[in-house]
C-alpha cells in the first residue's frame, strides 16, 4: 500500500554495530531510511536484527523496526 500511495521507491539499511561471535546468533543493529520517487527521504528509523546460524549460512531470524516519525 505505502508503495503506490506514497511513492517510495528507494531504501537504505545502515548497520551501525553487530553483536556476537557468529557461533549461533549474531545482533546487528542500525539505521534505516526510505525514499520517495523525488530521491526525499520519506522516513527513518533504527532496526535491530537476531541473525541465525543455518546450514546455509546466516538467516534473518528475528527483527525489529520502528520509525522516528512523531506519531500523528
Amino acid at each position: 500500500m505505502e508503495y503506490e500511495q506514497f511513492g517510495l521507491r528507494d531504501g537504505r539499511f545502515i548497520p551501525t554495530a553487530v553483536y556476537g561471535d557468529g557461533g549461533i546468533f549474531v545482533i546487528e543493529e542500525g539505521i534505516w531510511q526510505s525514499f520517495d520517487v523525488q530521491c526525499r527521504l520519506f522516513d527513518h528509523g533504527k532496526f535491530l536484527v537476531l541473525w541465525k546460524k543455518t546450514s546455509k549460512g546466516l538467516k534473518m531470524f528475528r527483527g525489529s523496526f520502528s520509525s522516528n516519525r512523531p506519531w500523528k
